[in-house]
């Protein structure tokens, strides 16, 4: 009987342990993305183009024909997934003495090779998308990155 039992620990507690949810391969957003398809929101796709270049904790967004990008600042929450990113604009060159409050945008993103998914809900209508997928309180960009990312 004790050796049935020892045994039986000895298979149970050896065994291996069920994995969780792998993580998905840790990915890198900076550089430079085209945007090549919008879907929902207020807007379609500007003449000419639009690039996001991201680095550490800054976006600028290019829009082709404007002068100057226009800046934000992002975090981006690696733990969920899919990922988690939220951008606060930077209302630029605002005197000291006036303030603003700029609504954070809440938004998901996913990675995959060259190619972005990038889902965002209007600031206006609050809460974070929960899927990819353009509507009229979600706008959904897919992006191309515009120098291949070395392997």
């Amino acid at each position: 009987m004790m050796t049935s039992l020892v045994v039986g620990l000895t298979l149970v507690l050896g065994a291996p342990v069920p994995k969780g949810k792998e993580k998905p391969k840790e990915v890198v957003i900076e550089g430079e993305w085209r945007v090549v398809a919008i879907d929902g929101g207020p807007k379609e796709l500007p003449p000419g183009g639009l690039i996001m270049r991201f680095e550490k904790d800054k976006v600028a967004i290019i829009e082709a024909g404007k002068e100057k990008p226009e800046m934000a600042d992002y975090t981006l929450n690696r733990e969920k997934t899919p990922y988690e990113i939220d951008i606060k604009p930077n209302p630029g060159q605002v005197p000291a003495n006036v303030k603003i409050d700029i609504p954070t945008i809440k938004g998901i993103l996913e990675i995959t090779e060259d190619t972005m998914k990038l889902c965002f809900s209007r600031p206006d209508k609050g809460g974070r998308p929960t899927e990819f997928k353009g509507t009229p309180d979600v706008i959904f960009f897919t992006l191309k990155r515009e120098t291949p990312q070395k392997k």
